[in-house]
This record gives C-alpha cells, structure tokens and sequence, in this order.
C-alpha cells in the first residue's frame, strides 16, 4: 500500500470516492492504506487534517505528503480536497507549490494555508481544472471557474 511505513497522526479524514479494490483497515489504531494502482474506479480523494497545538508537529503529515503518496494514481484522478479540519497549521508547515503530475483534475478544493505562493499555485495548475474553491476560513469558501488557464 502507498502508506505502508507512514505514520499520519493528524490525518482526520480520508475518504475516497468511487474506490474499488480499497482495503479500509480501521481495526489497527484506525490505519488509513491508500490504493495501489490496480484501482481503476478511483476519482476523487476528500482529506482533512487535525492540527493539534501540543502535538509533536515532527509528526504532522502535510498536504505535500498527501500528494506523494497518491502519486501513483494520480492521473486517474477528477477531484482533490485538502482541508484543514481542526486547528491551525504550525508555522513551519510545508506548503504546496503546484500540483504537476494531476493531470485530470476537474475540481480542486483546498485551504489557502495549505498553498506557498497563490498566483504561482493558480497558474501552474493542470488545464484540465474548471473549478476551484479555495477555503480562506473555517466556514468561508470563494469558488473560481477557471477557462482555459
């Protein structure tokens, strides 16, 4: 599995949709294992993030590891949503530049703490984007139809 080896305490939530031949192991301390590239019906992947101010942030997953570990399926994918669930990122957290490689997204979601530089994320994202919702507070989110970027 994509994971295996991971340790991703303050991934709240990951759902993915449209996920065939996907082995959800939540017996073992709630153990996320994301797909192998033999799942062919994967579209969309919907991941939150808890931020916990007394955590160890050695221990935080960030959205760029997200992106690594679905690397390999990720020109199978049409959606992606990475949010900050509860709490703030720490300072030093590490940031997207882009997402190359995502060549089939339709509709990105993501929070703008998340992004390093905006207008460098915006114009290197994939053609194929129409949509995008950037998340700028907890319940405030600015959509963008996006033409031919």
């Amino acid at each position: 599995m994509l994971n295996e080896g991971l340790d991703l305490p303050n991934v709240r939530r990951v759902r993915l949709i449209n996920a065939q031949f996907f082995k959800d192991d939540t017996s073992s301390h709630g153990t996320q294992h994301f797909p192998r590239n033999n799942c062919p019906r994967l579209r969309v992947v919907e991941c939150s993030f808890r931020f916990d101010a007394n955590a160890d942030s050695e221990l935080f997953a960030t959205p760029s590891d997200m992106l690594v570990a679905l690397q390999p399926v990720a020109t199978q994918l049409h959606g992606l949503e990475l949010i900050a669930g509860t709490g703030n990122p720490p300072h030093k957290y590490g940031r997207i530049v882009s997402l190359a490689g995502f060549s089939r997204l339709k509709a990105v979601s993501i929070a703008i703490e998340f992004i390093e530089d905006i207008s460098c994320f915006v114009r290197t994202l994939p053609r194929s984007v129409s949509r995008l919702y950037l998340h700028i507070a907890k319940s405030k989110v600015v959509e963008f139809t996006l033409n031919g970027i």
